[in-house]
């Protein structure tokens, strides 16, 4: 009889992955470190199963302490339907030579029966993909191709990316199919054209790919290099310096030294050759060639793209650019296709539900809980760092992750808790002040805009009568809801709009009622073919809430068909049309430059049917907005007659152009007087923020102010005036 016996311990998939998802701990990995404690042999672990080596006396010992261990684990009271065991006694002493003989193969030698062999790559559809999971223990290498592929595929940014996960899948399959025709080198032939946007996961997605020829030891493993200090930390000397086995860089096109660029290019893709000549340790160059998307058939590039394929024989080259539009890719993929094979993996840009899943795992990380009712806060945040151009994707969103928990942690300090769990409320030093008020009654109590007031309810009672006759009579078709707001600045168009998406979310018009504010050039890509993506993007985030577009006017640029505005306006118009139900535009501006756009595509009139006027302000109508910023006891007296002097000096032919400020130039104004006030108490001088007339009649000589009064400059931010 057998010293030893072999158990298997095999676990229901789904109950293993419902438990990472809730618990963000892997249970395999749990079971190793339970079976190396009680002293047993790892034989082999995959994503669901771990075989151990036991000695015959102690294994009924061992299976009652796992049994234990499983149970309080888990948090159950069996592990009927859960874990399943069987032994076996283990004649691994007559089967030694012949296993060692299997070990010292390379991999590419092996047959299916004798190696380790990944499921085929449709097995993929069938993950359960958790919340959230720690990158996994690369360090023992007991892994096989089915775990590594799950993690990785489990993880953000791949999670989030069809493409990335088949591709991946579809690689680990080409792999052990050349591999067993000894034909790998076709896969350093292999090139690939990824589009995708700056910070979502390109790197994260190479580093992927050297996972998987590390696996298949295509490559000179090259260990992390630590210092003397760490040596005792065995597990950090053992891991793999993946990042060591690629290389990413930009080719930049900088007017006069476009040929220092390519010759950069073209000597890195020699060096790469270079250290590939003794032994395979680089697999992956990476190309950025978003600036040169327009350009590729110039004799330049096409040279220059010539030579790197000259030397890209021993590892892969990936060129990057931004998403662009299916047949700008194509023709990108045919240029580069004429010099190199190159195969498309396309990453389009990951919806907003995406990231607000992904800010929300990385709180769980640190232990921090979500109420039920963050998700519109995280996106409406999220939607605000966006409009910025130097959103960074993931990176953008750790840094955002980083902030609040940082200023979480300081109000947890200062109110001396540990509350552990992010409210709606942890958002407002984040977000536009939040109204629990009526928005009718907010909208009511704004300062003139009375014919505004009026067409706003108009359009509701029309949009809703339209859509119960048309649900009464079975009709398909709904209303668009599409507005355009017209008028000068500061007259209340972005407050207004904001108001609209809380009413029609309240009137049951809109699903979300969010508002997200850009301008028009903000839909403008860098590249042809770039605009239409960003564009669907902004107004994907939006479905089932307002998506208000200022200054859209600067969209259309006359006597330019090649300005990227045109690109903007015909995907609005095919986004404003498909969903019509459920999401609602408005576009804002000065009146003619409006009318003009509106002109400029015979598919705005039937889809924009509600223009609103916004008048300018009267001088009674400006001096009840300052008023309305002007908090109790906060002046003398004879604040009023310097507030009402200051008004009346306004000219009339001011007073109605289409460039004065409205009532930003007041708000502006009440600020300015108010920060005066402010000094003196900071200073001691004053007891209390008392503004003074000297104060108004300072802020109003000032030259910048002047010029603001001009039309000549305008403040900055929305606005809205209550009274």
């Amino acid at each position: 009889m057998a010293d030893n016996n072999r158990v298997k311990i095999s676990f229901e998939r789904s109950k293993v992955n419902e438990f990472r998802s809730a618990k963000n701990i892997n249970p395999i990995r749990e079971i190793e470190k339970y079976a190396k404690g009680f002293g047993a042999t790892l034989l082999k672990s995959e994503s669901t199963m771990v075989l151990v080596r036991v000695s015959s006396d102690t294994t009924d010992s061992f299976i009652t302490g796992l049994t234990g261990f499983v149970t309080n684990l888990f948090g159950v009271n069996t592990t009927e339907g859960l874990m399943f065991i069987t032994t076996e006694e283990d004649e691994h002493e007559e089967n030694e030579s012949r296993t060692e003989a299997i070990a010292e193969q390379p991999r590419a030698e092996r047959t299916p029966e004798e190696g380790a062999v990944a499921s085929p790559a449709a097995d993929h559809s069938k993950i359960t993909i958790p919340d959230i999971i720690e990158e996994y223990d690369e360090g023992e290498g007991n892994d096989d191709i089915n775990t590594i592929l799950s993690d990785i595929c489990s993880n953000p940014p791949i999670r989030y990316s069809p493409a990335m996960k088949d591709y991946l899948y579809e690689l680990n399959s080409a792999i052990r199919g050349l591999m067993s025709m000894n034909a790998e080198e076709i896969l350093w032939q292999q090139n690939l054209l990824i589009p995708i946007n700056r910070g979502f996961g390109l790197t994260a997605f190479i580093r992927s790919i050297c996972k998987i020829y590390m696996y298949y030891d295509l490559v000179e493993e090259q260990k992390k290099k630590g210092n003397d200090r760490d040596k005792e930390n065995e597990s950090e000397q053992k891991a793999i310096d993946y990042d060591a086995m690629f290389e990413e860089m930009v080719i930049h096109k900088v007017k006069g030294e476009e040929d220092d660029a390519w010759a950069t290019a073209c000597e890195k893709a020699e060096s790469f050759s270079r250290a590939n000549r003794t032994e395979r340790r680089k697999i992956i160059l990476c190309f950025d060639i978003s600036e040169w998307v327009d350009e590729l058939n110039v004799d330049l590039v096409r040279d220059s793209l010539r030579i790197i394929e000259k030397f890209a024989t021993s590892y892969m080259c990936i060129f990057r650019t931004p998403y662009m539009e299916e047949q700008v890719l194509n023709r990108i993929q045919d240029q580069l296709g004429e010099v190199m094979a190159v195969r498309r993996v396309d990453v389009p840009p990951i919806p907003i539900s995406n990231m607000v899943d992904y800010v929300k795992s990385r709180t769980v990380k640190y232990h921090f809980s979500t109420d039920n009712d963050v998700d519109s806060s995280i996106e409406q945040w999220i939607m605000r760092k966006k409009k910025n151009d130097y959103f960074y994707g993931y990176k953008a969103l750790n840094n955002m992750v980083g902030e609040f928990l940082y200023d979480k942690a300081l109000e947890n300090d200062r109110k001396g808790n540990a509350d552990s769990k992010i409210h709606t409320a942890d958002f407002d030093n984040y977000l536009d002040e939040r109204s629990t008020e009526d928005p009718y009654e907010i909208l009511g109590n704004m300062i003139g805009l009375e014919q505004v007031k009026k067409k706003i309810r108009e359009i509701v009672a029309q949009i809703r009568v339209s859509k119960e006759l048309r649900e009464k009579n079975g009709e398909a078709n709904v209303p668009c809801i599409h507005m355009m707001f017209t008028g000068s600045p500061g007259t209340g168009k972005t407050t207004v709009a904001r108001l609209v998406a809380r009413i029609f979310k309240e009137e049951g018009i809109l699903s979300k009622g969010l508002f997200y504010e850009i301008k028009g050039r903000d839909l403008c890509g860098r590249y042809i073919g770039d605009t239409a993506p960003k564009t669907a993007a902004y107004c994907r985030d939006a479905y089932g809430s307002v998506l208000f577009i200022d200054e859209a006017y600067s969209l259309y640029v006359e006597d330019s068909p090649k300005d990227y505005g045109h690109e903007a306006i015909a995907t609005l118009l095919t986004e404003m049309e498909n969903h019509r139900k459920d999401f609602c535009i408005i576009m804002a501006g000065y009146t003619d430059e409006m009318h003009n756009l509106i002109k400029s595509n015979p598919g705005f009139e039937s889809r924009v049917p509600y223009e609103i006027e916004f008048p300018n302000y009267t001088k009674e109508e400006l001096e009840d907005i300052f008023w309305s910023n002007m908090g109790e006891g906060e002046h003398d007296k004879a604040v009023e007659d310097a507030v009402r002097k200051f008004v009346s000096s306004i000219g009339e032919e001011t007073l109605k152009s289409k460039t004065f400020s409205n009532g930003r130039l007041i708000r502006n104004l009440y600020e300015r007087a108010w920060g005066k006030a402010a000094y003196r108490y900071y200073t001691g001088e004053d007891k209390e923020v008392v503004i003074r007339a000297e104060d108004i009649v300072t802020s109003t000589e000032e030259n910048d102010f002047a010029k603001m009064v001009k039309g000549e400059k305008e403040g900055v931010g929305p606005i809205g005036f209550l009274s």
